[in-house]
């Protein structure tokens, strides 16, 4: 995928964060034989222990652009642009975008909620995003599912909509968020016994925490959602 992305024109870039650093060295040897266009590697940051060797490694690999989306050290950065590597940092907030400008970043990504939830009480979130949250998270199953109802019905197959833990618990911070993913708890309920006269099944997927940049960024700004997710 990622060297079908560099050859129609875009950007490719490889998300490694789950990826050992042999298995690092594998995939980018593999978008190489594939493509010879610029590449990028998204290593998140989330072993700093192993960020600069990984580093390393980027440059070694052949790709163009480092991202990451928990900060980059400045002696990383270092390493990068010594190998002509330019770096990007991905953040949720003005002050992270100013640190990671300051540490010596070529670049920021503004990165909003496109990966779940708002990070922010009620008080403090526009009502926009408060909306917006619910729209992707709720209406956008929900519009997907009317969408698609007709053929899956023909096929006599299966729904599968993807709910979180946050369906069953509430979290400070995330309030849009989890009465969002109630909300597609609840329509998979309803939906599962409209259908099923039709031979449709309909199951939902209930993830639980997993260590992303909008967990951590909760964590950060809100005491309570750490004890929140500690308790969980």
């Amino acid at each position: 995928v990622v060297a079908a992305v560099s050859d129609a024109g875009g950007f490719g870039t490889l998300g490694a964060a789950a990826l050992s650093s042999e298995q690092l060295d594998e995939e980018m040897l593999g978008v190489r034989k594939l493509t010879p266009k610029p590449f990028g590697v998204d290593l998140l940051a989330a072993l700093p222990e192993r960020m600069a060797d990984d580093a390393r490694k980027v440059v070694e690999g052949g790709a163009s652009l480092f991202v990451a989306g928990l900060g980059v050290p400045r002696d990383v950065i270092k390493v990068l642009h010594d190998g002509n590597v330019l770096v990007a940092s991905m953040c949720g907030k003005v002050r992270h975008a100013i640190a990671a400008a300051e540490a010596g970043c070529d670049f920021v990504i503004a990165q909003g909620t496109e990966a779940g939830g708002h990070t922010g009480t009620v008080a403090t979130s526009p009502p926009d995003a408060l909306a917006r949250t619910v729209e992707v998270n709720l209406i956008g199953v929900i519009r997907t599912v009317s969408a698609t109802l007709a053929h899956v019905v023909e096929a006599r197959g299966h729904f599968l909509l993807v709910a979180s833990a946050a369906s069953f618990t509430v979290a400070p911070g995330l309030a849009a968020y989890c009465a969002a993913k109630a909300g597609v708890a609840a329509f998979g309920d309803a939906l599962r016994l409209e259908v099923a006269h039709q031979g449709v099944t309909v199951g939902t997927a209930h993830p639980i925490w997993i260590d992303t940049d909008l967990v951590r960024d909760a964590k950060a700004d809100l005491p309570i959602f750490r004890q929140s997710v500690a308790a969980a």
